[in-house]
């Protein structure tokens, strides 16, 4: 991919060359397409009291484009996952901007429990409690799949049940 140069400031007077045509705007446009198709893998750590991963698969991607960051999130769960865990986080590809003391909905996600039903839920980064700014956790109000911001876990997650997420974020 070309590197992204700062296009120079034209004044009255100045002759064009194909090479400043080159760097300033074929350059630069190739730049800017080429990063819009990039998609970067990343390992988050998952987070929480007790979660693991175990045999299960985690996949997940991300793209910047100056401040704007896209992520996705792909858990697939195995015989030894846990997301038991009160506060289930994953970690972020790059440090969010802190835009205060509150939590701030960042996308949305999906939990599936494989043949039982399947569960929207909302990622948040969360800058009241998380003073680390480098991760997101899920939450939802219905009544069986638990609340991850309080005390009662994801509970049952297992083999072929899914965690999913996509989000948005202005990083720092």
């Amino acid at each position: 991919m070309p590197a992204w140069t700062a296009p120079r400031t034209w004044v009255a007077g100045n002759t064009l060359t194909a090479a400043q045509l080159n760097v300033d705007v074929r350059d630069n446009t190739l730049h800017i397409y080429e990063a819009f198709q990039a998609w970067t893998s990343f390992t988050p750590t998952l987070g929480g009291t007790g979660a693991a991963l175990g045999n299960g698969t985690l996949v997940c991607n991300y793209m910047q484009f100056n401040k704007t960051v896209h992520a996705r999130y792909i858990l697939l769960g195995g015989s030894t996952t846990n997301l038991s865990s009160d506060r289930l986080t994953l970690t972020l590809p790059v440090t969010a901007r802190d835009p205060g003391n509150y939590r701030v909905p960042v996308g949305i996600g999906h939990v599936n429990d494989a043949g039982v039903t399947s569960y929207h839920v909302v990622p948040i980064i969360d800058h009241n409690t998380d003073t680390a700014n480098d991760r997101i956790f899920f939450t939802y109000g219905g009544t069986t799949l638990a609340n991850v911001t309080d005390s009662t876990p994801i509970a049952g997650f297992t083999t072929n049940d899914t965690l999913s997420a996509t989000i948005t974020y202005e990083a720092a």
